[in-house]
C-alpha cells in the first residue's frame, strides 16, 4: 500500500460548505458545520471493481484515509461530472442517502490523478451493489423512477427507497439501477451512486425549443394518475406521501434558478464554459423539468386522498366485530 502525506495543494479545494461527509447524515447534521471532505493522508489500495470505461479497475482508484474511511476516485468525462457532482450536492442538502462527491478538475494534483482529465473523489457507499447482493429481504427496481408497478412496490419497503426515487425524479436520473444503487444489511439501509446521468437530456443535440417528453416526471405523471382507480396497500400510501415530502423539500431547497445557477457554479469550477445555446438549452429544461414535478405532485396528492376515502367507505360498509358476534349469537340461540 502506497501512502500520500502531503495534501496540502488540495486544501481549499477539499474544504466543503454544508456537505456532510456520512451517507446517511440527516439534513440538519448537513448544515452544522464546514467539514473537510477526508482527514490526512490517505493510503491508495487496490479493489477489483467493474467501471464503465472499459473493465475491471479501470478509470477507478480507491483510498482510505486517517480515520479509516473509504473513498474512490473515478476519472470520467468533464460534462459527465458536473452533472454529478450538482446531483450529489442536491441530494446532500436535503438528506438523501447518496454517496458524496467532489470535483476534481483536469489541472488538480491529486496523488497519481492525470492532469490530462478530469476526476471526482466520492464516499464509498456502504454495503453491496443491489445487484450483487444474494440476501435482499425483498426485489428493488427504481430503475424508471415512478412508473411502474414495481418502483411503487420497491419503495413500499424501506424509506430511503422512496428519497431516492424522489431525487431521480428531480434531476431526471434515469440511471437508478440495481448497479447503482448499494444495499447495507446493517440497518437496513440504501445509498445511491453513479448520479452523472442526471439531467442527462442537457447533452442531447436538440433545438432549445424542443424538449424531451420522456421525462421520469413525465412517466410518473401517467402511472401516478391511474393510481386513483387501484387499491393500495397502507404502506404503499405512505411511500407515495414520503417521495412528494422529498418533492417538497428538493423545490423548497433548489428551485429551477438555483439549479441552474449552482450549475453554473459546478461547472466554472470544472474550468468548463458550456455555449450560449447550450446554457439556454439547460435552463429551459430545467424549467420544464421543475414544472412537470409540479405537475406530478398533484397526481400523489389525489392518489393518496383516493385510498383514504376508499379505506373510508370500506370501513363503514363492514360490520363491526362485535356485530358479527350479536348476528351470529342471536341464529345460534
Amino acid at each position: 500500500m502506497k501512502s500520500y502525506i502531503n495534501l496540502g495543494n488540495l486544501k481549499q479545494l477539499l474544504f466543503i460548505g454544508h456537505l456532510f461527509v456520512t451517507c446517511f447524515a440527516t439534513a440538519e447534521q448537513q448544515q452544522t458545520t464546514e467539514q473537510t471532505f477526508f482527514k490526512e493522508p490517505l493510503t491508495q489500495y487496490t479493489k477489483k471493481c467493474w467501471h464503465n470505461t472499459g473493465g475491471y479497475n479501470k478509470g477507478i482508484k480507491f483510498f482510505k484515509d486517517a480515520d479509516g474511511k473509504d473513498f474512490v476516485l473515478k476519472y470520467q468525462d468533464t460534462i459527465t461530472a458536473i452533472n454529478e457532482t450538482l446531483a450529489a450536492q442536491m441530494r446532500a442538502s436535503v438528506g438523501v442517502p447518496a454517496n458524496q462527491v467532489i470535483l476534481l478538475p483536469k489541472d488538480t494534483l491529486f496523488m497519481g490523478k492525470s492532469l490530462q482529465h478530469t476526476a471526482t473523489l466520492h464516499t464509498h457507499a456502504p454495503g453491496k451493489a443491489v445487484r450483487d447482493s444474494q440476501n435482499m429481504p425483498y426485489y428493488v427496481d427504481i430503475q424508471d423512477g415512478l412508473s411502474k408497478k414495481i418502483n411503487l412496490k420497491s419503495i413500499s419497503e424501506n424509506d430511503d427507497l422512496c428519497q431516492n426515487v424522489a431525487a431521480n425524479l428531480y434531476d431526471d436520473n434515469n440511471d437508478g439501477s440495481r448497479a447503482n444503487l448499494f444495499f447495507a444489511q446493517e440497518g437496513n439501509r440504501f445509498c445511491a451512486i453513479d448520479l452523472g446521468n442526471s439531467f442527462h437530456h442537457a447533452h442531447s443535440l436538440v433545438d432549445k425549443n424542443s424538449l424531451p417528453h420522456d421525462l421520469l416526471a413525465t412517466k410518473a405523471c401517467s402511472f401516478v394518475e391511474k393510481l386513483r382507480a387501484k387499491k393500495l396497500s397502507p404502506q404503499q400510501v405512505t411511500a407515495l406521501q414520503r417521495v412528494d415530502e422529498t418533492l417538497d423539500k428538493l423545490i423548497t431547497h433548489y428551485p429551477s434558478h438555483k439549479i441552474y445557477d449552482e450549475w453554473m457554479n459546478v461547472a466554472q469550477q470544472a474550468n468548463y464554459t458550456y455555449s450560449p445555446q447550450r446554457k439556454e438549452y439547460i435552463k429551459k429544461l430545467v424549467e420544464y423539468n421543475c414544472s412537470e414535478i409540479q405537475r406530478l405532485r398533484p397526481h400523489i396528492d389525489c392518489a393518496i386522498e383516493a385510498q383514504k376515502i376508499s379505506y373510508t367507505l370500506r370501513s363503514m360498509a363492514e360490520p363491526s366485530k362485535k356485530a358479527k358476534r350479536d348476528f351470529w349469537h342471536t341464529m345460534n340461540s
